[in-house]
């Protein structure tokens, strides 16, 4: 009996241990989510999700590059979750860029934003729109959450201007090898920051910092080392062998970020993203020396405010 009552006793123990653990999660998790708002004068990009999530604030704007999955809790947690959001730039339109769309219009809704958000994207990007706008209203109501935004002609390697407040412009540079992804490059009279998704190459990063002015990026890229794990215990399991990706390796990203001479970059691990995959990332991507690079983990900072563009994380 004694034996029984004490089991019983440690039980309730643990459950009650359990359940204060969780309040206390919660309420950091909660008093991180207050929005706080970005000084007019930043210039910051944070990486918000495992996804490709990036929100960049400039000059008092706020633009969101990549909707991929978790990008609306990503953003809430974060404290960077604003009805004010004033575009999603989307460099390619698959299922891992796109698929956090529906509940971003969720969210923003939530917080009462009635005018649309304007979506930026290649070719394709008005069937996606409407897509997402289906999903979120049922079929039974015609108000739009996303719109198509409208954009400039395209200049060739001048780029094209899908955005420009006067102070601030955003421009879509084609991608080479991909017709259907662009890299963005978000401008400002003192500083520029480029953006190349998982369908660039080397040379786009190159070809979008020509004509920056101070210069930092945000490069997606692949792991050589953990791809080659994947595909090894796929073998072993006699399951079908992933494909190998198609993003830049880590160590391309890290040459596009020195041969575009860029002052600071981010390297975004996108594939693969597997359990605890970025901690593997970190123990597997060598940063050279003098190089002011890191590996974009979520709650990172690419802060252009400064001078000198730094990194740290979000808080710091």
């Amino acid at each position: 009996m004694l034996a029984i009552a004490g089991g019983v006793a440690f039980l309730l123990s643990g459950r009650g241990h359990g359940l204060g653990a969780y309040e206390r999660a919660a309420k950091v998790r909660w008093a991180h989510s207050k929005t706080s708002e970005a000084p007019a004068t930043a210039f910051r990009a944070t990486v918000c999700a495992v996804g490709p999530c990036v929100l960049v604030e400039v000059a008092g704007l706020n633009f969101l590059i990549g909707a991929g999955d978790g990008v609306a809790d990503g953003l809430k947690y974060k404290g960077l979750l604003r009805r004010d959001l004033d575009g999603v730039l989307l460099d390619e339109l698959n299922i891992e860029t796109i698929q956090g769309l529906p509940p971003l219009g969720e969210a923003m809704l939530a917080l009462g934003r009635n005018e649309p958000l304007p979506v930026y994207g290649p070719e394709g990007v008005v069937a996606l729109v409407d897509g997402a706008n289906l999903m979120l209203s049922g079929g039974g109501n015609d108000r739009l959450r996303f719109v198509a935004a409208d954009e400039g002609e395209d200049q060739g390697a001048a780029g094209k201007v899908v955005y420009d407040s006067g102070v601030v412009t955003v421009v879509a540079f084609a991608v080479s090898n991909d017709a259907n992804a662009r890299v963005y490059r978000i401008d400002t009279p003192q500083r520029s920051l480029i953006y190349a998704g998982c369908g660039a190459g080397p040379e786009d990063v190159v070809a979008a910092a020509r004509g920056a002015r101070q210069a930092a990026g945000i490069i997606g890229a692949s792991s050589a080392p953990l791809m080659e794990v994947e595909r090894q215990s796929a073998r072993d399991a006699g399951q079908p062998v992933p494909p190998t990706p198609k993003c830049m390796t880590h160590e391309e990203a890290v040459g596009a970020i020195q041969s575009a001479r860029l002052l600071a970059g981010l390297i975004l691990p996108l594939a693969p993203l597997e359990g605890d995959s970025l901690k593997a990332w970190a123990a597997t991507a060598t940063i050279p020396k003098g190089l002011t690079a890191a590996v974009g983990e979520p709650g990172i900072v690419l802060d252009l405010t400064g001078g000198q563009p730094a990194i740290h994380k979000a808080g710091e």
